[in-house]
């Protein structure tokens, strides 16, 4: 009985995330550092092992995350609560790094195409949902869409960490935490987190 609230609210929360993202997108700077590129398909690989995958459908522009601010109430990225010692110090460098938002470019190091798309066409996709009888929102790629954040450094440079949202459908979302670390000059996942799940 409490399905079609909890997709309605999903559908709000998508369209208010990418409703502040398009009134800021004139001055929304590129990111163009490779190193980025590199870790986001070590995350990406690693959500997405499967190689029969084709292709990953990517919100173009990175996350905000600005903790107890709504639409991203990031209670699971406070550096207050959170008490791991591996990602508590990257935390507040994540939210300096995702103060703004940045807009991705198709450089990324992937064996797989990747669709980045804009807000017009997310909005398509969640307005055909209202017209549906069965009120069943699936998005049309199997792996869903993507949300991620820009990704921040220890003061050495040599840890990362990274945010990432999945939607593929009304109850299956799910957010994760990448940290990564660099080991003899390559970088690799060292620890990974789920914030939450829907």
């Amino acid at each position: 009985m409490f399905k079609a609230p909890i997709k309605v609210i999903l559908i709000i929360f998508l369209l208010s995330a990418i409703s502040a993202h398009s009134l800021r997108a004139q001055q929304i700077q590129p990111i163009e550092d490779s190193l980025y590129y590199e870790l986001l398909t070590l995350a990406l690989l690693d959500q997405n092992p499967d190689p029969s995958c084709s292709y990953l459908d990517i919100y173009k522009y990175t996350q905000t995350i600005t903790e107890g601010k709504e639409p991203y109430d990031c209670y699971f990225l406070d550096p207050i609560k959170i008490t791991d010692p591996i990602i508590k110090p990257l935390l507040i460098p994540l939210q300096k790094a995702n103060a703004e938002s940045w807009l991705l470019t198709h450089i990324f190091p992937f064996f797989r195409k990747v669709n980045l798309v804009n807000e017009e066409e997310i909005e398509l996709l969640y307005k055909d949902y209202y017209k549906s009888e069965k009120k069943t929102l699936t998005y049309p790629n199997e792996e869903g869409l993507y949300f991620l954040s820009n990704i921040a450094y220890n003061s050495s440079r040599n840890q990362a960490i990274l945010y990432i949202e999945n939607y593929k459908g009304p109850l299956s979302a799910v957010a994760w935490v990448y940290c990564f670390s660099l080991d003899k000059g390559t970088w690799q996942i060292t620890w990974k987190l789920m914030c939450w799940v829907s």
